[in-house]
This record gives structure tokens, sequence and C-alpha cells, in this order.
């Protein structure tokens, strides 16, 4: 069959269309706001590690414990930027918890890539904090999450799960709008551990990152 129409058809190209140009936009619109909503949901806490307490044990002097306080806060321009990256309607309510959000799509529905996203908790991060010796070794990680899938993570003697940790910022989504619950207060984790003095006194660092929950199951 000729791929070429007779002669005489009326044609009209859809690359000169207003409706394809529209989707187009749509499509660049969409891989644009979930690519600027990971980059800036990967990281939104602060994070201030205060200076461990180290004791002995009185009734065993070769081993103590470390007592560590880790301040998490969200970023004060976060909602600022999430106002800009999200083109859909603001609508605040707050109460004495936090601070409900309500992006409402006006004209259609919430892409359906967004909402699954959403979720699956793509956007969810967990933080994980790490005693490191002066050679950059992992002594302990504390992997502080809750509702986490613990056949996902690979559990030894080096890895304490606790699910203390509440979230200060929760997305959900529908069809026509995305809900984000947004808690103003920080947060502090605290993080203990019975170990050997002699491995106390190698302990050079603490380091605190936030992982997505995909990358945190990857990792550990």
């Amino acid at each position: 069959l000729s791929l070429q129409p007779p002669a005489g058809t009326t044609i009209l190209r859809f690359n000169q269309t207003e409706a394809k140009l529209r989707l187009d936009m749509e499509r660049e619109n969409l891989n644009t706001t979930r690519q600027a909503m990971y980059e800036l949901l990967l990281n939104p806490y602060l994070i201030q590690i205060n200076e461990p307490n180290i004791t002995t044990l009185p009734y065993r002097p070769h081993r103590g414990t470390i007592r560590i306080e880790v301040s998490y806060q969200l970023h004060p321009d976060l909602l600022e930027e999430l106002t800009d990256i999200l083109p859909f309607q603001q609508i605040d309510t707050r109460d004495d918890n936090y601070s409900y959000l309500t992006f409402q799509a006006n004209y259609s529905d919430i892409p359906f890539q967004l909402q699954r996203d959403i979720q699956l908790g793509h956007y969810r991060t967990i933080p994980v904090v790490e005693l490191t010796d002066e050679q950059g070794r992992i002594i302990h990680t504390f992997i502080d999450g809750q509702y986490l899938d613990l056949r996902e993570i690979n559990q030894h003697d080096g890895l304490s799960l606790l699910d203390h940790f509440k979230p200060l910022l929760i997305m959900t989504s529908s069809r026509s709008d995305i809900q984000l619950y947004i808690k103003q207060a920080p947060y502090v984790g605290v993080y203990e551990l019975e170990l050997p003095v002699s491995i106390l006194e190698s302990l050079a660092e603490v380091r605190v990152r936030f992982y997505p929950i995909l990358d945190l199951y990857e990792r550990y």
C-alpha cells in the first residue's frame, strides 16, 4: 500500500495543531515537575547533630554507651519552593500539629505518573545515622523509619532499626489534588548504643543523611 495520500486529499498535520502543542507542553511540564519535586524533597530537612554523650558502665568498665541527639527541621523556604514547582492552585488549612496544603488541579486531573510516584512513596525519605572511625569505616548504622519492609533490609549486628522518626512532611495524592501535611516544629531523634570502650575511642564521625525509600533498600 502506498504511504502517500491520493491526490485531492485534504490534510491537517498534528504537529501544527494547538492540541498537539498543548500535549507536548503538558508532558514537558510533568517531567519538569516530577524532577524538581524529587530534587527538592530528596533532602527537605535541616539537620543538627548535638554533641554526643559517652559514659562507661560502672559495673563493666571495659564497655560504655554513646547517646546522640539529632534535630530535624524542615527547610524554612520549602513551602515557597513547592508552591513555585507545583502548577496547581494552593489551598491552606491548619491545625495545632500540622499545616495542610492542598494543591488542586483546576481544569484537568493530576497526571497519573505524578499520582503514582506520590502514592508509591517515591518522595519519602528515611534518616540514616552512621558512626565511623578515622578510616571512614562504618562502625554502626541506625535506620530510623516507620513502616519499613524489613524483608528488604539485610539485618546484622552493626545495624539498629528504629521506628521513632515521625516525618515532618507527608504527601498524598488523588485524581484532583495533592495534599501536603507539614509540621514546622523540629523533631529530635535519640540514638543510643552500648559498645566496647576500645571501639568508642576509635569513633571519628557521626554522619546523618536522608535516603529515598527505594535507595535505602538498595543500599542496606
